[in-house]
């Protein structure tokens, strides 16, 4: 399973500087859909049949490496992602300004044949433009930059480019709606898919066109250069891994998996207090193997949508720089799968659409003018299918 650390690690990175005029700051949810050359999915044969040799005493038989094959040809489990970054205009030429910045991404994926998970992690200096027309604005961005996969095995670099339209929420925020094309730089190797063997060993070399391809739909929160002004609006966009089981709900037979989360809070009239509406994206996974669409040992997984309303008590600021809050709430989304994502007591369990009860805390580092770093801890209890799930995550707040 991916390692979360390894998420925190290079969202501080992307954020934790300080920011100067015109510049703004951005983060958010990606959809990552992967352009496969031939057949996507689970439901297809290994790149080779295994490999049986004769020793002195018995035989040894080698599965075949497909994880190069897989990512090569961009055979990589569709998933959410996250993305964020910095941005300057450069200059400005009536309606239209050029743009220049950097940015970090992170898609939370698998080779779809052997279904190992990894994060592959990018970052790229991007250079663009905006226009605005009224209030909303249209832009288009174009990228590169190097990526790693956190297993080790692939790594280089990747150019991007995309379109994406800016709406403003309040003075000093923006919600943008992004679709970019993200692909590594084509390059031929040729790979022993046995990994080599002892002398004499038969091998199996095939030669690969490596230029893996995604499209990502992003939904990001966006710092703008304007003044805030008077305002009763924060919003949040944080990523993270969530865990299922106890103390409160069992696993169902989930392994720890990746999620991200949007929120936007609203003061209310009581001091301190904010209403809450959160959408937290999910990448679900079994633990036990399962027949789809005909192929056996599929460990069957479903990215989960839920929304949520509640509210949230913020504490005024310690030791200048840092605040607490803490909140609780609902959560809906819809759980029901045909493909035995859930079980109980190892056997399907039906599920559709469930509410959960939910509760957190995170604390706030205010490290520039109305923007804050938050560490976060949810618990979430879905009480018809008896699952619990424990939320870490850590996000970038555009606040007061």
């Amino acid at each position: 399973m991916p390692n979360v650390r390894v998420c925190v690690a290079l969202t501080a990175l992307i954020f934790a500087v300080q920011l100067h005029a015109r510049t703004r700051t951005y983060a958010g949810s990606v959809q990552t859909n992967w352009k496969t050359v031939g057949t996507h999915g689970h439901n297809q044969p290994p790149c080779a049949e295994r490999r049986r040799m004769a020793l002195p005493i018995g035989w040894r038989e080698d599965s075949a490496n497909c994880n190069p094959v897989d990512f090569a040809n961009g055979n990589l489990d569709n998933s959410i992602g996250f993305r964020g970054g910095i941005e300057r205009d450069l200059l400005s030429l009536g309606p239209m300004t050029l743009v220049g910045g950097l940015e970090g991404a992170l898609s939370y994926t698998e080779y779809n044949l052997t279904q190992m998970d990894f994060i592959l992690a990018s970052g790229a200096v991007t250079a663009g433009a905006d226009v605005r027309l009224g209030t909303i604005g249209i832009g288009a961005r174009a990228g590169a930059g190097p990526f790693a996969t956190t297993d080790g095995a692939e790594y280089g670099f990747l150019h991007t480019y995309g379109l994406h339209a800016t709406v403003p929420l309040r003075p000093g925020a923006a919600i943008r709606i992004a679709r970019q094309e993200t692909q590594a730089f084509g390059g031929r190797t040729s790979i022993d898919v046995y990994g080599g063997g002892p002398p004499g060993a038969a091998r199996s070399e095939l030669l690969l066109r490596r230029e893996p391809r995604a499209i990502e739909t992003s939904l990001l929160l966006v710092t703008s250069p304007e003044s805030l002004g008077a305002t009763r609006w924060d919003f949040s966009a944080s990523t993270g891994a969530t865990s299922p089981g106890g103390p409160i709900g069992s696993s169902r037979m989930l392994r720890t998996s990746t999620f991200s989360q949007l929120a936007a809070y609203r003061d209310l009239r009581w001091r301190s207090w904010q209403a809450r509406v959160t959408w937290t994206s999910s990448a679900h996974e079994s633990i036990l193997p399962s027949t789809f669409l005909g192929f056996e040992g599929n460990y069957r997984s479903k990215t989960i949508q839920g929304f949520g309303l509640g509210v949230t008590k913020t504490s005024g600021r310690l030791f200048e720089h840092f605040s607490l809050r803490h909140g609780a709430g609902l959560e809906v989304a819809d759980w029901s799968d045909e493909h035995e994502l859930l079980t109980r007591d190892k056997k399907p369990l039906a599920a559709g659409v469930e509410i959960a009860l939910a509760a957190d805390a995170a604390v706030r580092w205010h490290f520039a003018p109305n923007l804050a770093l938050e560490a976060s801890f949810e618990k979430a209890y879905w009480r018809n299918i008896d699952l619990g799930e424990s939320r870490v995550a850590l996000g970038l707040v555009i606040a007061r």
